[in-house]
């Protein structure tokens, strides 16, 4: 994590509608975001109040947040505009902050390729205009570390891989369980005629510490020198590794996973926070704060 940073925030994505390992089947799928279903649009909404508002309300003076990370899979970049569409309503009668929805920035997009601009530019402008004000961008990039392909889902047709279907089929296609014996068995399976193998845990963390610096290194490219905040969505076992990564010092095994979680993996949606100050960084999550090491945040390709 680059110095200048300050702060980042991850959620998992909120219910999907496509009734995955049985749950949420038959629900209403949401009017405007049919990846996910009304019940978990309405989630979304409210963890942008809470902890999405919150990040916000922590930046200090003249901060940016770019909340700009997600899979390819529809849901994360779904759950991440409606977290943008609340901001926006929520902040919507304040003169300090300034909130950019997805549909706010194509608008940009478009107004610069009619005046021949780059919308790079414009960006920049906004930025120099508003020094004083907190500024959110809610623009959800597809980012190769926070994916689930081509290890958990086949990369063509978003199936489960070979490795996912033989851990569902030992846990009895529960999540939970599943989730778990990824933990423990590090991401490794002997099965009767070949060994299954994805990232583990502990890879995976580190990955998504790696995703988190590279949003930064992109947002700096039209922030310069602003007080800087990262928000991304991604997907559950993924951001169970990050969770247990971040509150254990680094290191990332089954039994750190059950003594974060208590068999209680993250929600659809929860989410994380991590604050950076001058006096130390902190992993805020579940009402609890851990102490990180700085050099943590520090994974490069």
């Amino acid at each position: 994590m680059p110095k200048e940073g300050k702060d980042f925030i991850f959620s998992r994505h909120t219910e999907r509608s496509d009734g995955a390992f049985g749950r949420d089947e038959g629900k209403e799928e949401s009017e405007d975001y049919p990846s996910i279903t009304k019940e978990g649009e309405k989630k979304a909404r409210e963890i942008a109040q809470g902890e999405f508002t919150q990040t916000i309300e922590d930046l200090d003076e003249g901060g940016i947040m770019f909340i700009g990370g997600s899979s390819e899979e529809e849901r994360t970049k779904a759950t991440a505009n409606v977290v943008g569409e609340e901001l926006a309503e929520q902040f919507g009668g304040r003169e300090d902050v300034i909130v950019y929805r997805e549909s706010d920035i194509e608008e940009l997009r478009e107004g610069a390729k009619r005046e021949h601009r780059s919308p790079l530019k414009m960006i920049q402008e906004i930025i120099g205009d508003n020094p004083n004000k907190k500024i959110v961008f809610v623009f959800p990039l597809y980012l190769k570390e926070f994916s689930l392909r081509p290890h958990h889902r086949d990369k063509d047709t978003g199936e489960h891989t070979q490795y996912v279907k033989e851990l569902l089929r030992r846990t009895g296609a529960d999540e939970k369980r599943a989730a778990l014996e990824w933990f423990r068995n590090e991401g490794k399976i002997e099965a009767p005629e070949e060994v299954l193998e994805v990232p583990s845990p502990q890879e995976t963390a580190e990955t998504h510490i790696r995703g988190i610096n590279r949003l930064c290194e992109f947002a700096r490219q039209f922030i310069e020198d602003r007080p800087l905040s990262i928000g991304l969505v991604g997907h559950g076992w993924q951001l169970d590794a990050l969770a247990v990564y971040l509150a254990n010092n680094g290191v990332v095994n089954a039994e750190s996973f059950e003594e974060l979680f208590g068999g209680e993996p993250l929600k659809q949606p929860e989410a994380g926070r991590v604050r950076i100050r001058e006096e130390g960084t902190v992993f805020i999550y579940r009402g609890r704060e851990y102490e990180v090491p700085s050099d943590l945040l520090e994974k490069e390709e």
